[in-house]
């Protein structure tokens, strides 16, 4: 029973990057246009369009390092990354410095992804791995489900409190992706003792 072999292989804090992943990576589609156009920033092609180069020259420069460094080091290291990279939607002025959070997105999208889902459905025996992927997906489009939503919230919230409120989401995001990072760096700690992080793989 499905239930069953949930809690028995219960992957752990990883479902919960899983699910900041899903909120934190999802958040430009949602919320760039919008952020843009209060910038007075008509086109934002750019930060797709680094996005998009970055992520796949990322993935062809990293694909060695899981082997070398295993999966969580690359999971805290690119969950730090996409939380630092929301200040840098702050610094954008013009069209072309929407390239600095593109090229950033990209990078930590890269390496996240899919070591979070390999983590996540590695803690599953091989004849369940198709039900640990699909467990981590699911956290994934969990967190694209309510992160919209609250995002949204924290900006129209900030706004009636004569606060900025797209600023006052990035940092909000910012804040949550550390709490979810700390919380997976205790845990990957603790079983670090038990065993190497090279073997979490």
């Amino acid at each position: 029973p499905m239930l069953w072999l949930l809690k028995r292989y219960h992957p752990g804090t990883v479902l919960l990057v899983g699910a900041a992943m899903g909120i934190g990576l999802g958040m430009p589609s949602t919320f760039l246009r919008t952020y843009a156009a209060e910038l007075g920033i008509a086109r934002i092609g750019v930060f797709f369009t680094v996005y998009s180069l970055a992520a796949i020259i990322t993935r062809v420069l990293t694909r060695r390092l899981p082997e070398r460094f295993g999966l969580p080091p690359l999971i805290l290291g690119s969950m730090v990354l996409l939380l630092v990279n929301q200040s840098a939607f702050l610094l954008v002025r013009s069209e072309w410095m929407l390239a600095l959070p593109g090229a950033g997105y990209g990078i930590a999208h890269a390496i996240l992804f899919p070591t979070t889902v390999a983590l996540g459905s590695g803690a599953f025996p091989n004849r369940y791995r198709g039900l640990g992927t699909t467990v981590m997906l699911a956290c994934y489009d969990f967190g694209l489900l309510v992160g919209a939503p609250i995002a949204g919230w924290i900006v129209h919230a900030s706004g009636s409190l004569g606060l900025a409120g797209y600023p006052a989401m990035f940092l909000s995001l910012s804040t949550m992706l550390a709490v979810v990072a700390a919380a997976f760096a205790f845990s990957s700690w603790q079983a670090r003792r038990r065993r190497p992080w090279s073997a979490a793989a």
